[in-house]
């Protein structure tokens, strides 16, 4: 069962009633429209409009995995670009490979993206994949960064636990990654650009005694575009006090309250 609930005053109503498994989810940028990944007889794509007594209509049929052993990542296997113009499915092998069907919203063209090395996927830009790179058992990991387009794939390894992809208003990429947890003296933010690698450092924003970290969840979700959410090096979004954003271009501060925890 869907139901669409609202954050602000707590009111649920039920959607519709999906026939078979939902193997993932993922919601328009508009957050009008559901994609689900559903397996009935066959696995399909379907498009679910976000209002009372809509039925769940079908865009495309998914094509079997190469393998016995390809599974779709769970929770996470079907997310949206965030200009909501193409979908992916993230299947997974059992030594960490991953690769991605890719589906155009609008024309149903449908093809698979699978790149040497790149294992599950950690954020996703207009153009770009971040991505684990497969067999490191324990981090900070090396990443691959994914040419959505050329289907091409660049190892990067900051050495960092936490990296995240932000896509700026004009719909450009930028990577930022932290230096939290990997044992140095004091926790480094640094912001790449994509397509040279080329770093600048984000100045230290903590108080006296307060380091700031990219927060681990609440990114894609919370912050406007162009918009990077810190918080203690290695919480959550409002984990403890309030977030901080920073503007990745001009790095204006914006310092806000802790969420009410109600």
């Amino acid at each position: 069962t869907v139901v669409r609930a609202d954050a602000q005053e707590g009111a649920a109503e039920e959607i519709a009633t999906i026939e078979g498994v939902v193997h993932g989810a993922a919601l328009t940028p508009d957050a009008t429209v559901l994609y689900l990944a559903v397996e009935g007889a066959k696995l399909q794509i379907q498009r679910l409009a976000l209002e009372p007594g809509a039925t769940a209509e079908h865009v495309a049929f998914v094509p079997a995995p190469a393998g016995p052993d390809v599974t779709i990542t769970p929770f996470r296997g079907l997310q949206a670009t965030p200009d909501g113009e193409h979908l992916l499915l993230e299947r997974c092998d059992p030594t960490g490979r991953c690769s991605w069907l890719e589906l155009a919203v609008g024309s149903g063209e449908m093809r698979q993206i699978e790149i040497d090395g790149a294992g599950r996927l950690i954020d996703l830009s207009n153009d770009l994949l971040l991505t684990a790179a497969t067999g490191c058992d324990a981090g900070p990991c090396t990443y691959v960064i994914v040419d959505r387009e050329a289907a091409s794939g660049v190892a990067w390894d900051p050495g960092a636990h936490n990296a995240r992809l932000i896509v700026t208003p004009d719909g450009g990429s930028v990577l930022a990654y932290d230096t939290a947890g990997t044992g140095g003296a004091a926790v480094r933010i640094g912001l790449v650009d994509p397509a040279t690698l080329e770093e600048r450092p984000l100045e230290p924003l903590g108080e006296p005694g307060v380091e700031l970290g990219l927060a681990r969840e609440g990114q894609d979700d919370w912050a406007p575009p162009g918009w990077l959410v810190l918080a203690g090096p290695g919480l959550n979004l409002g984990e403890e006090g309030g977030p901080v954003l920073v503007n990745v271009l001009d790095e204006r501060v914006v310092r806000l309250p802790a969420p009410d925890p109600r």
